[in-house]
C-alpha cells in the first residue's frame, strides 16, 4: 500500500481562484453601454441614409419634371399646332422665354416668338395652319392656348417693344395673316416689365 507524502516543511499549497465580482459587473455594465452607443450610432445612420434617400428621390422627381416640362417646350416648338392648357402654356412661356437674352443690342440675333392664343376649339385647325405658315417664314411658335372668354372679339396681334425689327416682323405678319385671309387691325402695343425683345402674342378672337 501506498502510503501518502509528508508534507515538506516550508512548502504551501496553490489557494483556488477567487472570482471578483464587482470587477465583472462593470465589465458588464460597460459592455452594455458600449453596445447601446454602438445602437444608437448604427440607428442614426439609418435614419440620416433615408433621410439622404428621401431627398435623392424628391431631387430625382424635380429633375423627371423639368425634362417633362422641357420636353413639351420642344414638342411644342416642333409641332406649332400643339394645344396647352394655361398652366403648360405659362410653363413652356417661361422655358423659351429663360433662354432669350434681355439685351436690346441684339434684337436681330433673336429668334421672334409667336403666342397664339384661339377663343374656342373649333378654331384651333384654322389657327394650327396659321402658325405652320408663321413657323415656315422663321417664327417660333410655342402651341396655341385656349384661353376663352379672355380673347378680345376682334383679333389682335400684339408687341411690346418698338424698334425698327418689330417693324420688320409686324410687317411680315400681317402680310401672311392677311394671305391667310385674316381679318386684322392695327397690331397693338401693350406694355409689360421684363418682357424681352420680339416677344408678339396673336389672340384670335370672335371674327376668326
Amino acid at each position: 500500500m501506498s502510503q501518502s507524502q509528508p508534507t515538506q516543511p516550508g512548502s504551501t499549497e496553490a489557494a483556488p481562484p477567487v472570482l471578483n465580482f464587482r470587477r465583472l459587473e462593470k465589465l458588464q455594465r460597460l459592455f452594455g453601454v458600449v453596445a447601446l452607443v454602438l445602437l444608437l450610432l448604427v440607428c442614426g445612420a439609418i435614419v440620416a441614409a433615408s433621410f439622404k434617400l428621401r431627398s435623392q428621390i424628391a431631387e430625382i422627381k424635380s429633375n423627371e419634371e423639368f425634362i417633362e416640362r422641357q420636353q413639351r417646350a420642344i414638342v411644342t416648338c416642333v409641332n406649332p399646332a400643339t394645344v396647352l392648357n394655361p398652366k403648360q402654356a405659362k410653363e413652356v412661356q417661361q422655358i423659351i422665354e429663360s433662354n432669350v437674352p434681355p439685351g436690346r443690342d441684339t434684337e436681330r440675333l433673336i429668334a421672334a416668338r409667336v403666342y397664339v392664343h384661339i377663343r374656342r376649339n373649333d378654331q384651333l385647325e384654322r389657327a394650327g395652319n396659321i402658325a405652320r405658315l408663321l413657323r415656315a417664314r422663321g417664327y417660333i411658335i410655342p402651341g396655341i392656348e385656349n384661353v376663352g372668354d379672355d380673347s378680345p372679339d376682334r383679333t389682335q396681334l400684339r408687341y411690346y417693344q418698338r424698334d425698327a425689327v418689330t417693324n420688320e416682323d409686324l410687317r411680315n405678319m400681317t402680310e401672311i395673316l392677311a394671305g391667310a385671309g385674316v381679318s386684322l387691325g392695327e397690331p397693338e402695343k401693350f406694355e409689360s416689365a421684363g418682357v424681352r425683345p420680339r416677344h408678339y402674342e396673336l389672340w384670335f378672337g370672335k371674327d376668326f
